[in-house]
């Protein structure tokens, strides 16, 4: 008698969003990112595994929740982390008509040690198997060897591992001159890691007031000279849509649906995760 073998279920499409020390804004664009997802009617996780500073929680109003990823990790260490775990421990953000689920980051920084590799990794799975989309803020420190002495792991295994298992990474440059500078020292960090995913550039925040009129080219023409990278999306500076969205807690598409910074965002998340071409592209060229 033959028997159906079953089929393994579809991992949701997991992407990772980096930057160098600083403060580049990944977690507004994760954040941005995650909300534009939902809004498009797709199943999202944003995990915050940033072990360094977490903020997602913060950034949404939420404040800092027992739970998240550090239950989540010590649950996933017992093999007891599954669906129904997920969804107790994340907490619905609202996006209009649709949600995501967000899995918060740790309390207390000095914790980072509860956050396995290993445990990390499992968790990720999980989430990509009951999501389209699973959207990871990481810490910005990819430096070796820094080693928690009472049990012996890697202080930045879990990004450099996260960065390996994700299928797209969005990689976030602040534009002006300390970003820049910042970003093109983090960047060979993360080429020699090698991570398989597709790798994206995007300079957040650009201005006139600190690079000039010409500060996109400016930009383009630095990255492209000194570390051969090509900007995939610039995100113009909109203090004053970014400040209310921080006010009021809410992603930047709801503090103002024409904020340029918004709709580069939202630009952004339709062409390179949607992949959807329209005429957005001509748009993309247009915004910063």
């Amino acid at each position: 008698m033959q028997t159906d073998t079953p089929t393994p279920a579809k991992l949701g499409k997991i992407i990772a969003v980096w930057g160098a020390s600083g403060s580049p804004g990944k977690t507004t664009i994760a954040v941005g990112m995650a909300n534009e997802l939902a809004e498009a009617g797709k199943t999202v996780t944003l995990i915050d595994l940033d072990l360094e500073a977490s903020s997602t929680g913060v950034l949404l109003g939420l404040g800092d929740s027992p739970g998240g990823i550090a239950a989540a990790a010590r649950l996933a260490g017992h093999s007891r982390f599954d669906s129904e775990q997920l969804h107790r421990l994340a907490t619905p953000v609202s996006s209009g008509k649709h949600s995501f689920q967000l899995l918060g980051g740790l309390v207390a920084a000095e914790r980072w040690a509860e956050i396995a590799p290993d445990r990390a990794e499992e968790v990720i799975l999980v989430a990509a198997k009951n999501s389209e989309f699973v959207v990871i803020d990481l810490g910005s420190s990819l430096e070796a060897n820094l080693r928690d002495v009472s049990t012996g792991l890697d202080r930045n295994k879990v990004t450099k591992q996260t960065l390996t298992m994700a299928d797209q990474i969005i990689t976030v440059c602040l534009a002006d001159p300390v970003g820049i500078s910042r970003y093109l020292r983090a960047i060979d960090q993360l080429v020699e890691l090698r991570p398989g995913g597709q790798i994206f550039c995007v300079v957040n925040r650009m201005r006139a007031s600190v690079l000039g009129s010409s500060a996109k080219q400016q930009v383009a023409e630095t990255l492209g000279r000194m570390a051969q990278i090509t900007v995939d999306c610039f995100i113009p500076d909109d203090p004053a849509a970014a400040d209310f969205a921080m006010r009021q807690a809410v992603p930047i598409s709801h503090a103002k649906r024409t904020s340029l910074a918004r709709m580069a965002i939202g630009v952004l998340t339709k062409t390179l995760v949607l992949g959807e071409r329209s005429q957005l592209d001509r748009r993309l060229a247009k915004l910063g």
